[in-house]
């Protein structure tokens, strides 16, 4: 006889409970497949299978959160695993890619842009790869490959109700990104080796070559740019890696949207307040044919054959082409106003100094007229300089028109003191 015990033990084979953004958010023990909606704007997904184990996918945010910015901290912490480990690389991008998808003023007003895209930049640099390695969202699409031997690449990227496909050989690159779009929006890069060379090649070291394209302008908005009338007008590429060095020249092509008269190619460019604007660097302006717009950038080789060059560029339109002024209209419209400021002067120290003109009548209006003249000239050339500053700029406006209203009365006035000075002077026989 033997002597038994039954104990009943129960197994969980879920996600476990976990906190994120520093214990603000606590998502407790979850099955597989479940998705965890605890918090308003904000749900997390348990993952994994029943043989690996479950496991916490990345914060999906479903509309406009201050968990964008916790989400960009974790995704930071991230960072180091995630270009050691592919299963923590495609976490990674998965969480980039669902931030992304958020909305777009959220992004602005925090200012997270930067901090994703040089998570972005630090991994395609840093990411320890064997393969070409190609991830496709939502919203973006990247690909890495080391190279030796640079023989020149070609990238494109073609948006449509399509399933997700990647076409490649030895020299070129074709990813087709499902999307909610239905305008089929395409656009490449050609990246060109020196002429000189066959092939450029150093045995000693494997040279990065990055590509992303974005769907959206999330990490790319700049307020001011699109206050003076100027829109992004295509899908955006991003070439960068070490192995830019090796190239010679960028030839893009983009589709740019219906009735775009002009387009100018831009690059981003971030600034030192974590914000950013689209340079178009002098480039001159393009009329697409076809709604296609084709051209293309020389490279500045680096010195530093290391050195990671990452460059998003765009095609920006102008969407108020006919309010450009010529340059030389500021300069005769400055030099003018502050001949007119300098007369002005003259003329009220000349009055002011005489007791006699200074007492009379006319000369009383006379004063008063230069006085609203010379505080107009200086209200308009102050506006000329505040006009990025939207809270300054309606002031300055309302002050341009005050003192207007001002000259039209007190010369108003002059012509009622002339009319009696000369008119009626002769009596009711004129």
């Amino acid at each position: 006889y033997i002597e038994s015990n039954i104990t009943s033990i129960k197994r969980f084979d879920g996600c476990p409970l976990t906190n994120s953004c520093a214990n603000k958010y606590v998502w407790p023990e979850s099955e597989i497949g479940t998705v965890n909606k605890s918090y308003p704007c904000v749900q997390r997904r348990c993952g994994g299978t029943y043989s690996t184990g479950g496991q916490w996918e990345p914060v999906v945010i479903t509309c406009a959160t201050d968990y964008i910015s916790c989400a960009i901290s974790d995704l930071e912490d991230l960072l180091t695993a995630a270009v050691n480990s592919t299963k923590a690389a495609a976490l990674l991008l998965k969480g980039i890619d669902n931030i992304l998808d958020a909305s777009h003023q959220t992004m602005t007003q925090i200012q997270d842009a930067a901090r994703l895209l040089k998570i972005l930049n630090y991994y395609s640099n840093n990411a320890i790869i064997n393969e070409t390695t190609v991830f496709t969202g939502r919203t973006f699409a990247i690909q890495l490959e080391d190279i030796a031997c640079f023989t020149g690449r070609n990238f494109s990227v073609n948006l449509g109700s399509v399933d997700i496909v990647l076409a490649q050989n030895t020299t070129n690159f074709r990813i087709a990104i499902s999307s909610t779009r239905t305008d089929n929006t395409t656009a490449s890069v050609l990246i060109l080796p020196p002429s000189s060379k066959e092939c450029t090649q150093n045995t000693t070291s494997i040279h990065r070559l990055t590509f992303y394209t974005f769907l959206q302008n999330s990490l790319f908005q700049s307020p001011e740019q699109e206050k003076e009338g100027f829109k992004l007008g295509s899908i955006i590429i991003s070439v960068g890696g070490n192995a830019v060095s090796l190239a010679e020249k960028f030839q893009f092509s983009f589709q740019v949207i219906k009735d775009a008269k002009t387009a100018k190619l831009a690059r981003w460019i971030n600034d030192s307040n974590q914000t950013g604007k689209w340079s178009t660097e002098e480039r001159e302006k393009l009329s697409p044919q076809n709604n296609i717009v084709m051209t293309e950038v020389k490279v500045r080789n680096n010195a530093d054959k290391t050195k990671f060059y990452q460059g998003n560029f765009a095609m920006l339109l102008d969407l108020n082409p006919g309010s450009v002024t010529c340059p030389a209209a500021y300069v005769v419209t400055f030099i003018g106003t502050v001949l007119s400021i300098i007369s002005l002067l003259f003329f009220l120290v000349t009055y002011l100094c005489s007791k006699p003109l200074r007492k009379s009548e006319h000369g009383t209006i006379l004063i008063n007229i230069s006085c609203a003249l010379l505080c107009l000239y200086i209200v308009f050339l102050m506006a000329a300089y505040l006009k990025s500053v939207p809270a300054l700029c309606g002031i300055s406006a309302t002050l341009v028109h005050y003192f207007m209203l001002v000259y039209f009365m007190w010369t108003a006035s002059e012509a009622v003191f002339l009319f009696f000075k000369l008119v009626k002077v002769f009596g009711n026989n004129m």
